[in-house]
């Protein structure tokens, strides 16, 4: 309850010095497919930072990333923006799938076995920025490579829609 309270309070704080236009700091949630918070800096004209927590069906993520914003259509919209990163993440997994390629119909054996999962990461999506509001709406996709873990490589893509609160 105090937990609520104080989150309740640090949100009026940062509503009473939010803009709708250029940001530097931008907090998002993802809640579709894994649930993901994410805390964006920007630096530099239009180039930053990221860093997401990443809660996944069989554990948990940190991931950093190096972003980069681009005008869709600089002409016609100043409020739609192509992102695009890349970066590294470190996951800590409590179970893994293991499929036998020699018999592609059968189910994949679960093993519930602890291990920790090092690899690389990519980002792309489209950003929409509500010029008069502290929001914006993005859809990202989010490839990466696993180098250390179970199956030593390993390639996963996940896609998201979320929602942040620029400031």
């Amino acid at each position: 309850m105090k937990t609520t309270y104080l989150l309740i309070a640090f949100l009026t704080a940062l509503l009473a010095t939010a803009n709708g236009q250029d940001y530097q700091h931008a907090v998002k949630i993802k809640p579709f497919g894994e649930l993901c918070i994410s805390y964006k800096r920007i630096t530099g004209f239009e180039k930053g930072y990221e860093v997401m927590l990443s809660d996944l069906e069989n554990g948990y993520s940190v991931t950093g990333l190096m972003v980069h914003h681009t005008p869709v259509l600089p002409r016609k919209s100043s409020k739609w923006f192509f992102t695009y990163g890349y970066g590294a993440h470190a996951g800590l997994f409590h179970q893994y799938e293991v499929y036998n390629p020699f018999r592609p119909f059968d189910p994949p054996r679960e093993i519930n076995r602890r291990y920790v999962a090092l690899g690389l990461d990519g980002s792309a999506g489209v950003e929409y920025r509500m010029l008069r509001h502290p929001f914006l709406f993005s859809w990202d996709v989010n490839p990466n490579i696993e180098f250390l873990g179970p199956d030593v490589f390993r390639v996963n893509i996940y896609s998201n829609l979320g929602v942040a609160f620029v400031f």
